[in-house]
């Protein structure tokens, strides 16, 4: 090798370890918008069985008048 090629094949490396760089990056927004939205949806869970449990307790007619107004 010379030492051209081999500045060469440095600035390759660096290259592409800047694509690699920026790929973890967004790999890491990724990641915590899907966890956000997770997260998200285990409340929206939590509170939807919440509100079952507590239309549970309810008479059948009270719950239907509800339903229907």
């Amino acid at each position: 090798h010379t030492h051209k090629s081999s500045l060469k094949d440095l600035e390759e490396l660096v290259a592409k370890l800047k694509v690699l760089a920026e790929k973890i990056s967004e790999y890491r927004e990724t990641e915590e918008a899907m966890r956000s939205t997770l997260l998200s949806a285990q409340k929206m869970a939590k509170s939807m069985v919440a509100e079952a449990e507590e239309e549970k307790k309810q008479p059948f007619w009270s719950f239907w008048r509800k339903k229907h107004e």
